[in-house]
């Protein structure tokens, strides 16, 4: 008795069970080319949990209800991945601003700084350097200098998170914090460091002070 080719194809097409359905015999796909395709959805299935490792999807392909708690997390972790990379692309993209103050061009000029240079936000102020007869004279015109600097960008004491000093004599300087604590109005002191050295830019310098300040956001 001759098989049809139909009865053939019955016979040789695995029967699938479950909620999926495959065609071993679709045009332009071989067996050969079928099982390694089987075998790596089987791979990959197994990975996120849809379908038992154990049992391979030939000659039956046995499929397990799929787990949603893990489908959640897969689709959870890429959402946030796509947004996380958004995210990175905006802030590469952003563009930076750099503004520079000059105070006082002919020395700037000559040796190469800028007395103010802001970007994003912080304000950053090159050492004002200050010299006289005593302490007692060099250390408020110091701070008196930084707050004209800071008038001139609409910004006060209140406004510095950070402060450098750099003194030849740290026991002197200290005798002059009253002085220094009136610049801050006696409150919202900023972050400091107080370092002796052994001499300034100018050998009659006695005092150096940098600041850093923050502009609210308008």
């Amino acid at each position: 008795m001759t098989e049809t080719s139909a009865e053939l194809t019955n016979k040789t097409q695995p029967k699938f069970e479950g909620m999926h359905q495959f065609n071993l015999h679709q045009p332009r796909l071989n067996t050969s080319t079928a099982r390694a395709f089987l075998y790596l959805l089987n791979f990959s299935l197994a990975k996120i949990g849809t379908v038992d490792p154990k049992k391979n999807l030939e000659p039956k392909m046995r499929f397990t209800r799929p787990n949603t708690s893990h489908l959640k997390f897969f689709f959870g972790i890429l959402a946030a991945a796509t947004f996380l990379s958004s995210l990175t692309a905006c802030t590469h993209n952003s563009k930076k601003t750099i503004i520079r103050h000059a105070m006082n061009p002919p020395w700037e000029e000559v040796n190469g700084y800028t007395q103010v240079v802001e970007t994003n936000g912080m304000v950053y102020v090159s050492g004002v350097a200050c010299s006289g007869e005593n302490y007692a004279k060099a250390v408020p015109d110091c701070y008196k200098q930084l707050q004209v600097i800071l008038a001139k960008l609409k910004l006060t004491s209140k406004d510095i998170v950070k402060e450098t000093v750099f003194t030849k004599n740290l026991e002197a300087f200290k005798e002059q914090v009253p002085a220094r604590k009136v610049f801050y109005g006696n409150d919202n002191y900023p972050a400091a460091t107080w370092i002796e050295i052994s001499r300034l830019f100018l050998p009659e310098f006695l005092v150096e002070v940098d600041v850093i300040a923050v502009r609210a956001a308008q």
